[in-house]
This record gives C-alpha cells, structure tokens and sequence, in this order.
C-alpha cells in the first residue's frame, strides 16, 4: 500500500521550477507562489534523493482559487465604483436687483431660516445697485444662491455683531464708496439653497468667492480705503464659504459665529489684488487721497 502512494506522489510530484511556471502561465508571480507555499495552501515533499517536489494537483487548485477570488473582488469594486457624475448645471452671477427680491426673498427663507423684509431691502437696492449679486441657472433661472455687500462704519458693524437678532438696515447706514474713504464691509446672506448637492455647493461657493474678489478689487480702484471685512454666520455653508475665503473666526458673544480679515495685515489673494488696485489708483491720483 506505500509503495503504490509513494509511486502515486513520485508521478503527480512537480519540481518548483516547473510549479513556478505554472503560476507564471496564469499571469501569477512567483512571490505569489512562496505565500501560497508558506501558508500551507502548497505542500511539499522530498524523494530519497533530496529533491523537492511539490503536488502538481495542488499547484494548479491554488492558481484556479487566486483566478476566482481576484475575479470576485474586480466584481465588488465594480458594485462600490462611484457614479459617474453629470456635468454641473450652468450657473451664473448677476447685481441684484429691485425686481429679482420677491423671487429671492424665499430662498432666503429656506436658506437661513428667516424670510427679509421685501419692501425695506428693495429701498436698499434702489440706493444702492450694487449691493450684492445673486446665483441663477442658466436653463431655468431658478436663484439658488446669494451675497449681499454692506459698507458701514466699524460701530455699526459691531452693533450687528454683538446682537443675537440681526438689527434692520437703513438706507442711512449703508455707506457710498468714495475715494479716500475709509470703510468696513460686511458680509450678509452669504449662502446656496440647502437642497443642492456638495458639488453644487462647493462649486457656488467659489463663484460667490470670486465675486468678492472683483468687488474689492473695484473698491481698490475707486480708492475707497478698505480697513477690514466683517461677517457671521450660523450656517454649515455660510461658515464654510468664509473659511474658503480665508476669514479667520473672532470672539462672539451671540450664538452665531463672527468672522473677520484685517485687509492691511492679510496676506490673502482677496486682499492683495484689492491692494494692487488701491495702489494703481494712487499712482493715478498722486496727492489726492490720504
């Protein structure tokens, strides 16, 4: 009975340069072979003389059950695989206007959870055109998001900050930018509708970042002197528009979270191209802003 299963074993027996190239035949790497062989899924033997064979039914299930589990695994990173994500809808900035408030004044609400006073903001509007832009689709003009640009004093943006209900905006608080006038601005309803996706929101965001540059930038070439911007915000969005504006959060003393750039001291992009342009504006002017 030994001698059949040891001439049985001499017969299926494999050298390992021979098992070697059975894996390499189906496109399995040697390294592949020695873990196999070290955790016991190959076995060995040696023949009287020394040699070492290895069981060639043995060598080719292992290729077959790596064949499998690699094809099972391509099967399950095919089920995880993402989405394919569809091209963002075309969005664009436009000045708010007058009549765009009763179309805005629900997102608004659904945005930041309070509804504006049409009437009063439009009173803004009409004293000043460019108080903010609003984000509308390009196919269906549906508004999903918007930014408002105030310039007052420091005082009154403190009021605004240390009150836990924003206080009203008078047309007398707003201030007009003029050369050699030094101002504040504050940032208020800065936000995207909150059924857009992260994409979307991401996306809108940037776009309302870039509106903010090129506003500061037309204050520089006015040669209005910018001192510093102010905002709060209570919104996951809203938060995150000002940090990827690059605000840095101060002390609050309300539930909100106050914001602000120090434009002399920054070293943000926002604030040296409106620098760059406040200086081209001097040069242009020599003497006549302090």
């Amino acid at each position: 009975m030994m001698i059949t299963e040891n001439r049985s074993i001499e017969k299926t027996g494999i050298t390992r340069k021979q098992a070697h190239q059975i894996f390499l035949d189906h496109d399995l790497s040697i390294a592949t072979f020695d873990r196999r062989l070290r955790s016991g899924a190959i076995t060995s033997y040696r023949q009287p003389d020394g040699i070492q064979l290895f069981p060639e039914a043995e060598v080719r299930a292992a290729t077959q059950r790596i064949i499998v589990d690699r094809k099972g695994k391509r099967k399950t990173s095919q089920r995880k695989a993402k989405p394919v994500e569809m091209p963002l809808t075309g969005v664009t900035l436009h000045p708010i206007t007058v009549e765009a408030m009763p179309d805005l004044a629900p997102v608004i609400h659904d945005t930041f959870g309070s509804a504006p006073n049409v009437a009063r903001w439009q009173e803004l509007i009409r004293e000043h055109p460019n108080l903010g832009v609003i984000l509308q689709r390009e196919d269906t003009q549906q508004i999903v998001g918007c930014g408002f640009d105030y310039l007052h004093t420091e005082k009154k943006i403190q009021h605004i900050l240390e009150s836990e209900i924003t206080p009203p905006t008078r047309t007398s608080d707003l201030l007009s930018p003029e050369a050699g006038q030094r101002v504040h601005l504050y940032l208020r309803t800065y936000g995207i509708i909150p059924t857009a996706t992260r994409r979307e929101k991401r996306h809108w965001a940037m776009l309302l970042v870039r509106h903010l540059t090129r506003y500061l930038e037309d204050l520089g070439k006015q040669g209005v002197i910018l001192e510093k911007i102010w905002s709060r915000s209570e919104t996951k969005d809203g938060i995150n528009i000002l940090r990827h504006a690059g605000f840095t959060q101060v002390k609050s003393k309300t539930s909100y979270r106050n914001y602000m750039i120090d434009v002399p001291l920054s070293g943000l992009p926002i604030c040296e191209r409106y620098e760059h342009a406040y200086q081209e504006y001097l040069r242009q002017h020599s003497g006549e802003v302090g």
